[in-house]
């Protein structure tokens, strides 16, 4: 499959929603990993030119009527450099494309230090996305946990359905309550278990009655979920794939969530494991009108770009 043809469709559709510049960027390796030595002058200069070139070939190729894609080149390290462009913007994108080996899935490195830099928004895209219709998103899966993280998550996804036509479909995943297992079983301790079981799922039904409800003010199609068996990463996967989503938007960090970690277990799951794009929302980009949008193709790196407000 063509790299660059499934990251930059979805990342389109999504810079659409946002109202935001998509930018793609190429980053110029000036050291390569078998020299000690930077680039030559003049090698430098023909690399910059053909970069160029091809990215704005690129950048033509994919804008539409009324649409303008900026191109930068970068120098340097992938990582770092495209780390420190986006450092004091974090109302940013970055997306970047995710491969399968045979391991399983693969996030490459410049990849995985964008995403530990802990500040920009990250768009993941896995290789074998079906763009052959470009259609763009028709259903949309938003995992909550009642945080105010989570809930900031789902009012990016609303302007993404606003502006794909897409349903949403609300999946709230809760741990199944435990009491500490030492010693002999006590008498009440069933009796417990089912005293929470119903309180959580009480609270968590009325809950996403009350977003279900907001949703459907907006004009939007909605179906919610409550789910609380087994373990919420592995459950959250399989209902993408029940629910036939073509994306998942969801806070890097849920109501657990420790803010000196650059993201949770469960959004970092969903990144390498998701069979579809996911869009990983971290605190400051929902709260401006402007976006920057990343799509970048330097060589044996997969590709983040970028989007410019």
């Amino acid at each position: 499959m063509d790299e660059a043809h499934s990251v930059i469709l979805p990342a389109k559709a999504i810079a659409k929603a946002l109202g935001a510049e998509l930018v793609f960027v190429h980053v110029i390796e000036t050291h390569r990993p078998s020299e000690t030595q930077p680039l030559d002058p003049v090698e430098w200069d023909i690399l910059r030119r053909e970069a160029e070139t091809a990215m704005s070939g690129l950048a033509g190729k994919h804008a539409g009527a009324g649409e303008a894609i900026s191109v930068s080149i970068l120098e340097g390290r992938s990582a770092e450099q495209i780390c420190g462009s986006m450092e004091d913007r974090h109302q940013d994108i970055a997306v970047v494309c995710r491969g399968h080996g045979h391991a399983g899935q693969i996030l490459g490195d410049t990849a995985r230090r964008i995403l530990e830099n802990g500040k920009t928004s990250l768009l993941v895209i896995p290789e074998t996305t079906d763009t052959s219709a470009a259609q763009g998103f028709t259903r949309i899966l938003v995992p909550l946990d009642g945080s105010g993280q989570s809930e900031r998550a789902l009012a990016v996804a609303l302007r993404i359905a606003q502006s794909e036509r897409a349903d949403i479909v609300l999946v709230l995943a809760d741990e199944e309550p435990h009491l500490l297992q030492i010693g002999p079983p006590e008498p009440r301790d069933n009796v417990l278990l089912n005293e929470i079981r119903q309180r959580n799922n009480r609270v968590a039904r009325a809950y996403l009655d009350r977003q279900c409800a907001m949703l459907q003010s907006k004009g939007v199609n909605i179906r919610a979920v409550l789910s609380s068996d087994g373990d919420v990463r592995r459950r959250l996967v399989a209902e993408t794939e029940k629910q036939a989503a073509d994306l998942v938007v969801l806070a890097s960090h849920g109501q657990s969530g420790f803010a000196d970690a650059p993201l949770g277990d469960v959004a970092n799951f969903l990144i390498t494991r998701s069979a579809v794009p996911v869009l990983m929302v971290r605190r400051g980009m929902e709260d401006t009108q402007e976006h920057m949008f990343s799509s970048a193709q330097s060589k044996g790196v997969r590709g983040p770009g970028a989007l410019r407000g």
